[in-house]
C-alpha cells in the first residue's frame, strides 16, 4: 500500500513539474551591442535585441579606450554618455549614469540608441551590454499553487489514514 501511494506521489509531483515548467519564460543571455563615434553624438544605433515574453530590460553602455592590431595599438578617445533610447517604447528609458532600465516590456525586437561625446572630438567605440529578464507569468504562481495544495491534500490523508 505504501509503494501505491509513494507511485503516485511521484506521478503528481512529475506532472506538476513538468507543467511549470512550461509556463516559465524563457531566459535571454546578456547581449553586447558594438558600433564606432565621432564627437558629439545623438541616437546612434548600438544594434536590437529581443524579448521572448514580458521580461525586465536592463543594459549598461561603455567605451573601449583602445584598439589593439598586431602592427600597434590605436588609442581612442574617452566617452561621456548622456541618454539612451530604445525603439518601440511609448515612454522614456530609466537612465543613471552609463546604465539604463525598462519594466515590463512586452514581447518583440527592439533597438538600442545612445547619445554622448567623445573627448577633443575624436573617434570612440562604444557598446551597450543588455540584460533579459523575464517577469514570471501568471501561470507559474497557479502551478506552485495548486503543486502545494496537492501536496497538503496528501499529507493530511496520510494523517487521516494514520489514526
Amino acid at each position: 500500500m505504501k509503494l501505491a501511494t509513494s507511485v503516485k506521489t511521484l506521478a503528481a509531483a512529475a506532472v506538476l513539474s513538468a507543467s511549470a515548467s512550461f509556463a516559465m519564460a524563457a531566459v535571454d543571455v546578456p547581449k553586447l551591442l558594438p558600433a564606432s563615434v565621432t564627437g558629439i553624438f545623438n541616437n546612434v544605433s548600438l544594434g536590437s535585441f529581443s524579448v521572448l515574453s514580458i521580461s525586465n530590460v536592463t543594459g549598461s553602455f561603455g567605451y573601449s579606450p583602445s584598439i589593439v592590431f598586431p602592427n600597434g595599438t590605436l588609442t581612442l578617445g574617452a566617452v561621456t554618455f548622456s541618454g539612451s533610447a530604445v525603439s518601440g517604447l511609448g515612454g522614456p528609458v530609466n537612465f543613471i549614469g552609463n546604465t539604463f532600465s525598462l519594466s515590463n516590456l512586452l514581447a518583440g525586437n527592439y533597438k538600442v540608441f545612445a547619445s554622448g561625446s567623445v573627448s577633443d572630438g575624436g573617434m570612440g567605440v562604444v557598446g551597450a551590454l543588455v540584460n533579459v529578464t523575464p517577469v514570471p507569468e501568471p501561470e507559474t504562481y497557479a502551478m506552485l499553487l495548486a503543486g502545494l495544495g496537492i501536496i497538503g491534500a496528501i499529507a493530511r490523508r496520510r494523517k487521516q489514514s494514520a489514526v
